[in-house]
């Protein structure tokens, strides 16, 4: 069967990813950080699908645990097929407010760590492969206040474009999800006066639910998203 490895899958836009892939048939690997019982519920769900499904604990911001992933879910249920690199964080904070090293924890999440994945997909991915990182249409709007998190993001969206050219010969698809403000529990615990900014500015007045994200990610990782490689899919309903 093949196998879907999706970080940060225990909550949010990672869960319910994680549960489409396995609906898609897709057997799932997630990772988590501290909530165990988050995550053996994620991995309940999947495997009530009839879906083998495994929870790692892993710090997606840590190289070395990351390099050792793919070894790990293949042991334990095969080669990844795809990937999804959706663990991540920001927050919305002024410059001024953000010091050295909550910038580089932030780099080490959301593109180090991607970045590690990436480079161990390019190596033992087989042709069909897909890669599809989870970013934020922040890197479009470029908010005031959005220093932590968006610039690790815009670099994501560039190493996706690479990538993509580099391992299309190999019959690997790589792509990116800019989402917009969607309603998850760490976006309401950190989003303050952001999300009503968000609804009012949203043509449809509301934020995006994550199902709708985890469509777009299975739209990629499925057969009709061959053709489609190198791009930024903005799913945030006509935000930007």
């Amino acid at each position: 069967m093949s196998v879907a490895l999706v970080t940060g899958g225990s909550r949010g836009i990672g869960r319910a990813v994680a549960e489409r892939l396995a609906a898609d048939g897709f057997d799932v690997a997630i990772t988590y950080r501290n909530d165990s019982v988050a995550a053996e519920e994620a991995v309940s769900t999947v495997t009530a699908l009839g879906r083998a499904a495994k929870a790692f604990q892993v710090d997606a911001g840590d190289v070395d645990a990351g390099s050792r992933l793919f070894a790990d879910v293949e042991s334990a249920l095969g080669p990844v097929a795809v990937l999804v690199n959706n663990a991540g964080a920001g927050e919305m904070r002024p410059l001024a407010d953000i010091s050295v090293s909550e910038m580089q924890e932030n780099l080490a999440l959301n593109f180090l760590g991607p970045f590690v994945l990436m480079k161990q997909a390019a190596s033992s991915m087989s042709p069909g492969g897909r890669i599809v990182s989870i970013s934020t249409s922040l890197t479009s709007m470029l908010l005031p206040g959005s220093a932590l998190g968006t610039p690790a993001k815009v670099a994501l969206e560039a190493l996706t474009a690479i990538a993509a050219k580099e391992l299309g010969s190999q019959g690997i698809t790589v792509n990116a999800i800019a989402a917009g403000a969607t309603d998850t529990e760490g976006f309401r615990a950190t989003s303050g006066h952001l999300r009503g900014a968000m609804e009012a500015a949203s043509p449809f007045g509301r934020l995006g639910a994550p199902d709708e994200i985890a469509a777009a990610v299975s739209f990629l990782a499925g057969p009709d998203g061959l053709w489609v490689s190198g791009q930024t899919l903005r799913v945030n309903g006509a935000l930007v």
